[in-house]
């Protein structure tokens, strides 16, 4: 099995985090057996369901939180009306925890 070297930047080092993950994920789609009621192990779904919120806990962060921060760094005002923003100070459930989290962890930092 031949693995490509990506270099040791962050960047290039996600990327081949996120193919590796992808593939796998086929992988376990494919094997997944044709009987949806089929058991099985608790602690390999377990795994998953760990993995899962770790992924999408990664994914908001991107999504979210660098998004905000590209969009206060946006000085021209005509891109500003293209731009979707998010408000994180808003008391709103659909916030994703992890956003949360990050702007908690911000807000801890400022003050101590």
């Amino acid at each position: 099995m031949n693995k490509i070297k990506d270099g040791h930047t962050d960047v290039l080092s996600t990327r081949r985090l996120c193919t590796n993950i992808i593939e796998d994920c086929e992988q376990i789609l494919k094997a997944l057996p044709s009987d949806e009621n089929a058991p099985l192990p608790t602690w390999w779904t377990n795994k998953l369901a760990v993995s899962a919120a770790y992924i999408n806990s990664d994914r908001d962060y991107l999504v979210y939180t660098m998004q905000q921060a590209s969009t206060e760094e946006v000085e021209d005002s005509s891109l500003q009306d293209q731009i979707m923003t998010i408000d994180f100070t808003a008391d709103d459930d659909m916030i994703p925890p992890s956003a949360k989290m990050v702007e908690e962890s911000q807000d801890a930092s400022e003050e101590g």
